[in-house]
């Protein structure tokens, strides 16, 4: 049991780190910073995350995780996913805000609930783990399998991990709340 609940953290936590940065324009691609932060400054929550992501990753600005988080929760306010996944990630790793695993789970759900794989994959462990939330096999389980029919690999490889935990009925009551998922 430990060791796949160390499976699942570990791969919540190297996923937050790889989705951030894989979620930036290549840098020949980037716009200039003070584009972006017109932009952002302006409301465009595209930019709000992109100008987050600049300064968690301390591209053309200095790294400053509490700014970060600023950008991120104006645009989770604005209900864009990404916003609102990076701002739970905050959370979830206490970073640019007090360590929260409730709070990041909030975060996760407004994401996921909007078809986000990496935020459903995420409220998943958060399930798994109970981190956050009531340990629930069955829910986690949901979440998984939402991420998996996106092709997330990860959400993948612990479905198949949390199937083996898993009576007939609860894998059946697990598919069943993942078809009755609506995106909102």
């Amino acid at each position: 049991m430990k060791a796949s609940r160390l499976i699942f953290t570990l791969l919540l936590a190297s996923s937050v780190a790889v989705v951030q940065l894989t979620a930036q324009q290549t840098k020949p691609d980037q716009k200039p910073v003070g584009e972006v932060k017109a932009k952002a400054e302006a409301g465009d929550a595209e930019s709000e995350v992109e100008l987050g992501l600049r300064y968690t990753n301390s591209e053309g600005v200095a790294k400053d995780q509490v700014e970060a988080v600023k950008w991120y929760r104006k645009a989770a306010e604005q209900n864009y996913a990404r916003g609102q996944y990076n701002l739970g990630v905050g959370y979830y790793k206490g970073e640019g805000v007090v360590k929260d695993q409730a709070e990041a789970v909030k975060w996760f759900r407004k994401a996921a609930e909007q078809n986000l794989a990496r935020a459903q994959y995420n409220l998943g462990v958060c399930y798994y783990n109970g981190e956050g939330v009531a340990k629930d096999y069955v829910e986690a389980y949901k979440w998984l399998l939402l991420g998996a029919r996106q092709g997330d690999e990860d959400d993948k490889k612990n479905m198949t991990e949390l199937e083996s935990k898993l009576r007939p009925e609860q894998i059946a009551e697990g598919q069943k709340r993942a078809r009755e998922f609506k995106p909102r």
